[in-house]
């Protein structure tokens, strides 16, 4: 029989991670929430600054205001993608432009302008090439541009008809929603959905949505979807953009598709959805709250859902809509999509605060007071070393 109190197994190495391991479980079993991670947290406000944020006391590490380098106190974004320690990020002012930092002290590593006017949608970073649209003044047309990671240069541009989505790159395609972003919208306008060849920003093909506002598109097993605002989820082929299925739900309001493997998730005032993708049967439909729509997002095996009218997010199970738990926040939701990382889910509220639960049970962590109630709105946030 092995002896298991040898030096090479009881070893300080091998001590340690069992009794952290014993730690979390005895907090757990307590209902209290384990130490803020030693994470930092990224976010741009809609004014157009960045800020670097420590996970575990909330103190500010760094911050650029994009606008400035311009001369201008005003700007604004879409978001950012933190990608192998550099951020990407966009500000409208002059015009749209595309930065890079570094995430560790945020140096301004490039920056680019993409465009005389506009506003920027989020960037989207793949194989080296980043993505934005760019949204005319004229709220009519949009600029789709690529350009190199490494140091920003344009690598090729193309003009699109209504207000671009920030794209989606599969296999080497570039899928994108575009509609009428002016409200209340012309009437003679009408929603896409794009696919441009990634590599050279030809068009591929083009779908015509019956409504002027559809959703961002998601794409699986080479179909693409989009949701408009009359509540008709197109299931359109990704190859040649010819329509597969449509499927309507009854409400007036638009919602975010989300999608794993082979399911699709959609809001209707106060339900959530789920459809399969194959050929847009439900599945399930389950009652969330009285305050939609509620916005999903899937990670795992979870959707986290929150309404821009209500304090709750909510945690459900994906395969029957089962609730996990619900956390009452102390403010409305902001709009940006939650993510997870290491077990932690990290989100934004109208109070100007980043929130972080633990995920599998929706227990606060912390819950970090920002420099002010614009820092955080609808633009996304990340989570790195």
């Amino acid at each position: 029989m092995r002896n298991i109190l040898t030096p090479s197994w009881f070893s300080p190495s091998r001590l340690f991670p069992m009794l952290l391991l014993v730690m979390l479980v005895i907090l757990a079993a307590c209902g209290i929430a384990p130490p803020p991670p030693d994470k930092t947290v990224y976010i741009v406000s809609e004014t157009g600054t960045v800020y670097a944020v420590k996970g575990t006391d909330g103190s500010m590490l760094w911050q650029h205001h994009m606008a400035g380098d311009n001369g201008s106190v005003w700007g604004a974004s879409s978001g950012l993608a933190l990608v192998n320690g550099i951020i990407y990020t966009s500000s409208s002012v002059d015009g749209g432009y595309v930065y890079a930092f570094r995430a560790r002290d945020g140096m301004v590593l490039w920056h680019t302008r993409i465009h005389p006017e506009g506003t920027p949608s989020a960037p989207v970073l793949v194989n080296g090439v980043i993505y934005v649209a760019v949204a005319d003044p004229s709220l009519t047309s949009s600029n789709v541009y690529a350009l190199k990671a490494a140091d920003g240069a344009v690598l090729w541009h193309s003009h699109i008809k209504g207000c671009g989505s920030s794209p989606r790159v599969v296999n080497n395609t570039l899928y994108l929603s575009a509609d009428a972003c002016s409200s209340p919208p012309d009437v003679a306008q009408q929603g896409y959905v794009y696919a441009l060849d990634a590599s050279s920003g030809s068009l591929r093909w083009r779908y015509q949505a019956v409504d002027s506002f559809i959703s961002q598109v998601v794409v699986l097993n080479n179909i693409a979807y989009a949701d408009e605002i009359s509540g008709t989820i197109d299931a359109i082929h990704a190859n040649n953009g010819s329509l597969l299925w449509q499927h309507r739900v009854q409400r007036r309001q638009l919602s975010a598709v989300a999608g794993v493997n082979d399911s699709l998730y959609v809001s209707a005032a106060g339900f959530l959805y789920a459809f399969r993708a194959s050929d847009g049967a439900q599945l399930w439909k389950v009652h969330v709250g009285d305050h939609g729509p509620y916005e999903p997002t899937v990670i795992g095996n979870t959707i986290y859902a929150a309404s821009p009218l209500e304090e709750n997010i909510y945690a459900l199970q994906t395969r029957d809509g089962a609730s996990l738990w619900t956390y009452q926040a102390q403010n409305y939701f902001a709009g940006a999509e939650p993510i997870v990382v290491d077990g932690v889910l990290y989100f934004s509220m109208n109070d100007g605060a980043i929130y972080a639960l633990t995920s599998n049970d929706g227990a606060q962590i912390y819950r970090y007071d920002t420099p002010g109630r614009k820092l955080v709105t609808s633009s996304s946030l990340a989570v790195g070393p």
